[in-house]
């Protein structure tokens, strides 16, 4: 029986509770671990390159640590080359992270996307290249008016096999290129939410590495499942709570989690989920989640702009036209920060549209996160 080394410690390993851990056994993912191994291990193992795929399911339902785990197991094939990346930046950023995890030398001197991606296509012959694009749906709203075509060129290439992963089950519309239609053929993995006896499973595995014997009172556990599986079975949120609560247990010098410290978790993580949210969006996105979250209420296009335009004008920045706007509102419908309700104004007479917060997002906590943010 392993020995705390001192009064009020509570956690032998906390990384295993980060979701970027990868353990070495998955809970409750058996059909979807043998769908992947069965595309990616069985075809590489035949020397063959797997077929794209479409990774699809809900945030927190493990579409990402299933997927690097099954990849993990093909690493040591000298033929395989792999790279992981989440997909939010520009398309030359993510041809330069997909370079440098290729280990491909790149010159000091500024080199074009064309360039990069010529040297990726070098590397790649005669190999099997898995590229892993997690949260590819924002590459391609954030990229849709790019002439250069990422998806086009990796699904043209006969090395490589491009992974998409997302939560979004309509991306089929967000593939707009005519040229990524044709040539993006993929098969579907989708992932369902977890249960709360599932989310339960994953939290009593991890925990018995995470923390020392008797370190969770027995309630912890089943009310932290409880609350993911109330946020559309969240494995992700459930161990932020349950790494949250511990830390606050620590912080004061007790050696038990309890019900209370989840209680007060519960909040906090709430928070951090959202504050890393908007970290990742554009400047021009927090203004306007800004505008839209202040009023607190639905307002016309109109309303947004005037408002949105004198946030830039006071803080010295340029003023946008009525269409970026419309496509920056269209970017966080997308991303689940704002509602978009649509009026027709009779047959032939157009459509008014409105704008609002959407429901699943607490108004306080997001202006509290964006105080900092937006300057």
């Amino acid at each position: 029986m392993e020995i705390r080394s001192e009064l009020g410690e509570v956690f032998k390993d906390e990384k295993i509770l980060d979701p970027r851990y990868i353990p070495d056994s998955l809970q409750c993912r058996d059909d979807e671990i043998n769908k992947l191994n069965f595309q990616i291990v069985k075809r590489v193992n035949s020397n063959i390159v797997p077929k794209h795929l479409m990774v699809v399911g809900p945030t927190g339902s493990g579409k990402t640590v299933c997927t690097k785990h099954v990849v993990n197991a093909i690493k040591g094939n000298d033929k395989v080359m792999c790279s992981y990346l989440v997909a939010d930046t520009s398309i030359y950023q993510i041809l330069k992270t997909i370079a440098s995890n290729f280990d491909i030398e790149l010159s000091n001197r500024l080199i074009n996307t064309n360039e990069v991606w010529t040297k990726i296509e070098n590397a790649v012959k005669g190999q099997i290249a898995i590229i892993i694009l997690d949260e590819i749906d924002k590459m391609l709203i954030k990229n849709r008016n790019e002439v250069y075509s990422l998806i086009y060129k990796f699904t043209r290439d006969p090395n490589i096999c491009l992974i998409g992963i997302t939560n979004k089950y309509d991306i089929p519309r967000l593939i707009t290129d005519a040229r990524d239609q044709s040539s993006y053929h993929y098969v579907d993995i989708t992932f369902p939410p977890y249960n709360a006896d599932q989310l339960r499973d994953i939290l009593e595995y991890r925990g018995e590495q995470a923390f020392y014997p008797h370190a969770l009172d027995y309630s912890v556990v089943p009310l932290c499942a409880a609350l993911a599986a109330q946020r559309n079975g969240d494995a992700r949120y459930a161990l932020d709570l349950l790494s949250t609560a511990a830390n606050l247990c620590e912080e004061e010098g007790r050696a038990t989690v309890i019900e209370d410290d989840v209680r007060r978790a519960e909040r906090l993580a709430e928070v951090s989920l959202i504050r890393r949210e908007v970290v990742r969006l554009s400047p021009h996105q927090k203004v306007l989640l800004e505008c839209v979250y202040s009023k607190g209420e639905r307002q016309s296009p109109t309303e947004v702009y005037r408002e949105f335009n004198n946030l830039m004008r006071l803080t010295g920045r340029e003023q946008v036209s009525h269409k970026t706007l419309s496509e920056l509102v269209a970017e966080l419908e997308l991303y689940g920060f704002v509602e978009v309700e649509r009026k027709g104004r009779g047959r032939g007479r157009g459509v008014d549209f409105y704008i609002s917060p959407t429901g699943s997002v607490e108004r306080k906590v997001l202006l509290d996160a964006l105080k900092d943010l937006v300057v």
